[in-house]
């Protein structure tokens, strides 16, 4: 039974990918398999814009909700509630494009402060394999991410490779089962500690 894997120690596990890897999908299975909590970027800045979670962005907001300052405000918000979990004794799965080699030095810096394990986990998959996902997703009523097939290919452009330096890293295939994917996360845990 998957239910005897929960509750790890607090710790904090960082998803990286571009748009259409799965990085929710993997996170919000993650962390009720391991009883972490799920910061995930989509529903912050939505909340941030006073948007339903569900609900997407109107076209005539596009521009604001997702401009360089909206990032920026969703990555600091993300990692004030992160904090605030570590602080409180709890692991964290926080779901984000992480494409910045700074954003995740960031969020790794909140382990480091906390005192707690973390790593990296990065989920790559091919680009009709994440098309295809995000074209099968516009039309997704309980989907919060509102990527498309142009964000798509603007963050395989600017997506910063992710360093050894940068600490724990897994570089996952998405595609595989989602059971799978997740067994290998959460088998790799005891490596971030």
């Amino acid at each position: 039974s998957k239910f005897a894997e929960r509750a790890v120690d607090p710790m904090l596990i960082v998803l990286a990918g571009v748009s259409g890897t799965g990085k929710s999908t993997v996170g919000a299975t993650l962390a009720a398999r391991i009883g972490a909590a799920y910061v995930s970027s989509d529903v912050v800045r939505k909340f941030l814009a006073g948007i339903p979670a569900r609900e997407h962005v109107p076209a005539e907001r596009t521009a604001e909700v997702y401009s360089t300052e909206m990032s920026a405000r969703t990555y600091e918000e993300l990692r004030t509630r992160t904090a605030a979990h570590l602080a409180a004794g709890r692991p964290v799965v926080l779901d984000a494009t992480h494409s910045r080699a700074a954003d995740r030095t960031a969020a790794l810096q909140l382990a480091r402060d906390a005192q707690v394990p973390a790593l990296i986990a990065e989920l790559r998959i091919t680009d009709d394999e994440a098309l295809a996902r995000i074209a099968d997703r516009a039309s997704d009523p309980l989907a919060t991410s509102d990527a498309t097939a142009e964000v798509y290919a603007r963050q395989t452009e600017t997506f910063e490779p992710i360093a050894t330096s940068e600490g724990v890293h897994l570089a996952l295939d998405a595609s595989q089962d989602l059971d799978d994917l997740v067994d290998e996360i959460a088998d790799s845990l005891s490596a971030a500690g």
